[in-house]
């Protein structure tokens, strides 16, 4: 007899009158209706997208242009990073310069 006991999963979709009672998502006096705040903050209006189709068709790419891509990524990356180690020199530079000074 094995001193481990078998472990049984259970499906998701079974019942569990527990749960019943977990969230209460029933409206609260003093609630906000937070979709008129964030119209009025962000003067955003949900009618405007509502007949709009979501078209997947400009997402997809083709091998050239992903490395099209990279190859621009890399580069930029490379520029940024030769921009700040020069930007550091300098850094060291100054404040070589000022440590020498106080030295006078």
């Amino acid at each position: 007899m094995s001193k481990h006991k078998k472990m049984v999963i259970t499906s998701d979709s079974e019942y569990d009158s527990e749960m019943d009672d977990f969230i209460d998502d029933t409206p609260q006096e003093g609630d906000i209706d937070l979709t008129s705040v964030l119209k009025a903050v962000f003067n955003y209006d949900r009618s405007k997208f509502r007949d709009t189709e979501d078209d997947d068709a400009c997402m997809e790419s083709s091998y050239g242009q992903i490395s099209q891509e990279e190859y621009i990524s890399a580069k930029t990356g490379l520029m940024e990073d030769l921009a700040d180690i020069e930007r550091k020199k300098k850094l060291k530079m100054a404040a070589k310069k000022r440590k020498e000074q106080k030295k006078r």
